[in-house]
């Protein structure tokens, strides 16, 4: 008899019920989970519990309100951002799946003390985005088309790939739209659960 898999753990922001629980149906839909195999934690009303990497087959950080290079940080904004860059730091330390979209990329940034900026926003609109020669080699990319359409809208955004990262997808106004970190450490500024 198969293993069961261990569910997936969806990290959200989002205040609007109606939006944070679109989040989850999106990610369960695009991922063919059941309700069992994606636990979602709304770290925005709720401080982050311990996270025990053993329960979970990977972390997922959905986007948000927030923005990573906000200057003035509301006290809730500051408690997320802290207990998220935490558990980010451990996750890339121990190479453990995460696949942060959006506002992921900016606390996947802060993380890495990597460059960060309101130089390549995009408003919220259909693009088409082109994968890299280097993500040839990924196995997430196996069988992908060399470009693809999707959903962005975001205020910031990298100005540069982290070091040691390798850059999978670019797009025409911001250039940084996919890397991968290590082996299993995945951040997208555009959303792939959005159809």
């Amino acid at each position: 008899m198969p293993t069961p898999q261990l569910p997936f753990l969806l990290l959200s922001t989002r205040p609007e019920r109606e939006a944070v629980t679109a989040e989850y149906h999106s990610f369960r839909t695009i991922m063919d989970l059941s309700p069992e195999e994606l636990v979602q934690i709304r770290v925005n009303e709720t401080s982050l519990p311990d996270i025990d990497f053993s329960d979970y087959s990977g972390v997922i950080l959905g986007g948000g309100p927030f923005n990573a290079s906000d200057e003035d940080k509301s006290d809730n904004q500051r408690r997320v951002e802290s207990e998220l860059i935490a558990l980010i730091r451990r996750i890339i330390d121990q190479d453990f799946p995460l696949f942060a979209t959006c506002y992921g990329i900016g606390l996947v940034a802060l993380a890495l003390d990597a460059p960060l900026s309101r130089t390549y926003n995009e408003t919220p609109s259909c693009i088409t985005v082109f994968v890299t020669d280097e993500a040839k080699d990924d196995p997430l990319f196996a069988g992908m088309p060399d470009s693809f359409s999707t959903l962005v809208g975001h205020v910031e955004a990298a100005d540069a790939v982290p070091d040691g990262a390798v850059h999978l997808v670019r797009g025409q106004a911001c250039p940084i739209q996919m890397y991968r970190l290590n082996n299993n450490v995945y951040v997208t500024q555009f959303h792939p659960e959005l159809e």
